[in-house]
Order: C-alpha cells, then structure tokens, then sequence
C-alpha cells in the first residue's frame, strides 16, 4: 500500500506486501488496520489496533466449514466496534455490528427481507452508518441520518418516479449535485442550493438523446421450468404494439453481477430498431 502526493505523484510506501495478505482496509484516517488473504483453503484475518502496532491474526477460517462471507468492512477510527456486510447469518448480505477485539458478529443494523445489501456508506466521523444501499426492483437508498434522509424525501418529491441520487455535497451539507434519471431516461446533473431551495441543471449525459422518446423498460418476472420465480426487465419498443414482435434475449455478463432499472444504450438501441428486449437475473445474479 502506498500512500501518493496528488500534486507531485511521489508515493510512499505505508504497508509492505505480506505473504498470503491479498486485500488491505483502512480507517479513515488512513491507517492501514486490517488485511484479508488465503492461505490454502483458509480465509486469514489479521489486525491491529494503532499504525505502531504489531499485526495479530484475528481469524483463520476453514472455508468448507464457513457458513458466509463477509463482503464488506468498515473499522472504526476509535475502538473496536465496526461495521461489515455479510451473509454468514441469512443467507442474504445485510448490515452488521463488528467487534475486531473478539471478531464477533453483533446486532443486525439493516438487512433486507429479500435481496442482498449492496453498499454502506458512514458518517464523517466514521463512527456510525449513514445510509444502506441495495437493489430491488430498481436502486435504492436509505438514510439513517435524519438531515439526509430529510434532503432525500424533498428530492424525491420534486422529482416523482425517478431515481434520484445525492452525488456530491458541500461540507456543510446546504450545497449538493444531485443525479436523477430513469432506465428510459440516462438523466441530468442538478446543482441544489437548499437554502435557497433553488436546482438548476448543469450536466446532460448522452446529450444527443435529450428529448428523444426512449422505449420505457419494466420490471416483471417468470416461472423458471421448476417454478422458480425469475426477475427480469422488459423493454417494449415505442409504437409497434404488443404482439407478434422480434425479441433479443440479453442475458448480463458476470455471473455475480445483475441487470437493473437502470438506462442501457444497447436495450435502447435495439427497442429503437423494433425488438423487445428482455434482460432476464437468472440464476446466480447478484
């Protein structure tokens, strides 16, 4: 791990490889705290609690016993008490306490009924959870901070069935970039003045496709052949009907990736040339 001067590019080593250490985290300030890797058919976890200590091993983890995996970790500042995402309790990815003096699993923080947690993100002390992101029918946010989950609910009101995503905010949060769109729609940049409860448009992506008609896309599903229920999203094109139509299957890439209600150029592409697309989350899609 290095650490680099943005203005000079000068780098600096902070942590030397470790044999079988593959994946290194840090807090936020910076300091190298935790490293994962395999050694054999082992998961290896080691940590440390200050940038002058010696790194212990946490966990050696016979992985044919493992019940889970942890995909995500977030170590606090301060203490021991973390956060990580793992499925090790469910089945499925949620939001738990982390204690990294005794490497125990605590009180679930957020878990979804029936999809996986995609990401968290912390507070700028680094102390607590902010918000919990995942994907059901489409992306979703939910914030635990009651300013931003505030900030959401007037965006979303403003700006009715579309996805709208706080991307940058001014330190004092009265200030944001806001990106709404659609998966008919690749969207618009907004700059939100909240004081002034003022947003103005500063950035189109896709340019060119602005005030075209984009074929809307649906989430539906499907009884696999063993009755298994299969998400999927259906693009119609624009003005031919339902019926007696061409259609491409297209199938993601992956596998441990899935399709969402989110804009495609090629689905659009296609539904613009007559075909129905149909992007089915088959079996192993995240």
């Amino acid at each position: 791990v290095h650490r680099v001067d943005l203005a000079t590019e000068e780098m600096q080593l902070v942590q030397p490889a470790r044999e079988q250490i593959t994946e290194w985290v840090a807090d936020r300030n910076g300091v190298i705290r935790a490293g994962f890797g395999f050694s054999g058919r082992r998961l290896r976890v080691i940590y440390r609690d200050k940038a002058e200590d010696d790194f212990r091993t946490l966990a050696s983890i016979k992985l044919e016993e493992s019940d889970g995996e942890i995909d995500t970790v977030r170590i606090p500042v301060a203490g021991d008490k973390g956060y990580v995402v793992t499925n090790a309790q469910t089945g499925r990815f949620a939001v738990y306490e982390f204690d990294w003096k005794t490497s125990e699993v605590g009180k679930p923080v957020f878990e979804h009924p029936q999809v996986d947690i995609d990401d968290i993100s912390m507070t700028e002390d680094g102390a607590t959870v902010e918000a919990v992101f995942f994907t059901d029918d489409r992306d979703r946010v939910v914030w635990f901070e009651p300013e931003m989950k505030e900030l959401q609910r007037e965006i979303d009101e403003s700006l009715v069935g579309r996805m709208n995503w706080v991307v940058s905010s001014s330190k004092d949060r009265t200030r944001f970039i806001v990106w709404t769109g659609t998966a008919s729609d690749p969207g618009h940049y907004y700059y939100y003045n909240r004081p002034a409860e003022r947003m103005e448009r500063i950035a189109t992506p896709y340019e060119a496709l602005k005030d075209k008609k984009l074929a809307p896309v649906k989430f539906v599903s499907y009884l696999a052949r063993d009755g298994l229920e299969i998400p999927a999203y259906l693009t119609l094109p624009v003005g031919r009907g339902t019926r007696n139509l061409p259609l491409v299957l297209m199938p993601h890439g992956g596998p441990h990736v899935r399709d969402s209600w989110a804009f495609d150029y090629w689905v659009q592409f296609l539904a613009n040339r007559g075909y129905v697309v149909l992007q089915p989350n088959f079996r192993g899609s995240s």
